[in-house]
């Protein structure tokens, strides 16, 4: 039931703007809010459907943590010298 709700309120919504945005000739501004519409109904229907997905923060730590080491280490010669 809550899928076929975030259906049609999908629906409205493409229903209000698209025209909008074609009758403005936003070239640019039509793909762009097409790719992230998408974007959110696929997060809101992972969210629906209760599909774990992974933290954020851990894939951030991960691609910052050779980073801050070679930064840190950086430092500790700086100050040794």
């Amino acid at each position: 039931m809550a899928i076929l709700i975030l259906a049609v309120i999908g629906v409205l919504i493409l229903w209000i703007e698209v025209p909008q945005l074609r009758r403005q000739n936003r070239s640019k501004g039509l793909p762009c809010f097409n790719i992230m519409f998408a974007g959110a109904m696929v997060l809101a229907l992972v969210y629906l459907l209760d599909v774990p997905l992974p933290n954020p923060n851990q894939w951030f730590a991960w691609v910052m943590e050779p980073l801050s080491r070679l930064i840190i280490d950086s430092l500790d010669r700086m100050v040794q010298q």
